[in-house]
């Protein structure tokens, strides 16, 4: 390793020589500029490496200023999200705190045209039988109210006339005289497409009646009845895993279009994470919601989202007789309470199947036998096949393969037998 050594320094030392030569030629030689080479490349040298330092700290300068811009934007975008939240729910209880006003102004209104004596009462529940309508409040016989539908229309001098099919239940039929109703049997009529009730009822409004019906176009308090049934739902679901479909059975759509919107402001207000798909169900005997649905959707292109469901809806809004007539034959079921010729309140229960990624399910009669006989084994309740019916819709889900084994499905269990 000496030797080694040795042998390398003349080449070390020569190699320092030829340096410091160089270094001694470059401080006697000048420039054009009269200094000297070694001044220039010193001074050449520094000012490349403030230039490339006065780079690399205006980029790091720059970069660091766009990141703070960032942050200070996505902080503003987080607030302004919150701040549009909060408007939109504000926007909505304005909206309802406006429709309360309007409804109390129309009694007030009601309230001076009649001699009647009146009181003021809220409907704290509701029966949701498509059959026969029942509604609680909160007053009672101390108040003058008398305990049932009929003698309240009694105890207002008005008349309770009553539509009912040919076929209706007799049990319901002897009810109804029992609480001093007029009942009017309604025979279809040849050539008359529709329900031939719907018809009459249409007349008597006509004639100056009131509407008290389960037709949500006729009677507004039918749906509004029926929001009870969905903010029920709403707070039994709520902190708790949400349901991913909601299955209902629908004869005129009074139910299903009360349980869709009820849900959607339960959504809208936080209580809810969000609403389940919705699947309508009707029968194979009258089926004009599947049909509406279909022709709706058919307006939609490939990949359709919600501007272009908002436009088919609007169009179907003002084209009803393109998507919604009555059915052509006369309808026939083991479910009759969703015989409906034609679904009244179509365009919300479409419009909620549609937003919601859900759609309309149409079951066989042995489905809807299959569906009670389960029900009745599985429940206490003593279920008709038309409240069953929302069940039936989920056997035939599930037989599709629609609905996954994990999935949290809610039916309605609605009509007793009598």
């Amino acid at each position: 390793m000496a030797l080694a050594d040795i042998r390398y320094r003349p080449g070390i030392v020569l190699g320092a020589a030829i340096a410091l030569h160089l270094v001694a030629i470059s401080l006697q030689a000048t420039t054009r500029t009269g200094d000297t080479i070694f001044t220039g490349v010193v001074f050449g040298g520094f000012a490349e490496l403030q230039r490339a330092t006065g780079w690399l700290t205006g980029g790091v300068q720059s970069i660091w200023t766009e990141y703070i811009a960032l942050r200070q934007v996505r902080a503003e975008n987080v607030a302004l999200r919150s701040e549009v939240g909060s408007l939109q729910v504000a926007l909505q209880q304005e909206r309802a705190a406006a429709e309360r006003a309007d409804a109390f102004r129309r009694l007030l209104e009601f309230k001076a045209r009649t001699p009647l004596t009146m009181t003021g009462a809220d409907v704290i529940g509701a029966g949701a039988s498509p059959e026969f309508r029942t509604v609680t409040i909160d007053k009672g016989e101390r108040d003058g109210v008398s305990p049932n539908m009929a003698v309240i229309a009694a105890a207002g001098q008005r008349v309770l006339e009553v539509f009912v099919p040919v076929d209706a239940d007799p049990a319901v039929v002897a009810r109804l005289k029992d609480l001093d109703a007029r009942v009017t049997v309604c025979p279809r009529e040849p050539g008359l497409p529709g329900d031939p009730t719907y018809h009459r009822l249409r007349q008597a409004l006509a004639e100056g009646a009131l509407p008290f019906t389960c037709q949500g176009n006729e009677n507004g308090l039918a749906v509004e009845s029926g929001f009870t049934l969905g903010y029920e739902m709403a707070e039994a679901l709520a902190g708790g895993p949400p349901l991913d479909r909601l299955v209902i059975q629908v004869g005129g759509g009074a139910l299903a279009s009360a349980c869709i919107e009820a849900l959607g402001e339960a959504a809208l207000l936080g209580s809810l994470a969000r609403v389940p798909r919705y699947h309508a169900v009707q029968t194979v005997g009258a089926s004009p919601l599947a049909r509406a649905f279909e022709l709706v959707a058919a307006r939609l292109p490939a990949g359709a989202g919600l501007p272009e469901v908002r436009a088919a809806l609007s169009y179907a809004a003002t084209h009803r007789s393109e998507f919604m007539w009555p059915w052509e034959q006369e309808p026939r079921s083991i479910a009759h309470g969703i015989l409906d010729d034609e679904t009244y309140d179509w365009l919300a229960v479409v419009e909620g199947m549609l937003v919601s990624g859900g759609g309309p399910v149409v079951v066989s009669e042995d489905l809807l036998a299959r569906a009670n006989a389960l029900a009745l084994d599985a429940t206490p309740i003593d279920v008709d096949p038309t409240g069953s019916s929302g069940l039936a819709g989920l056997l035939a889900l599930r037989d599709q393969g629609a609905i996954g084994d994990h999935e949290r499905v809610g039916v309605l269990l609605t009509g007793a037998r009598r």
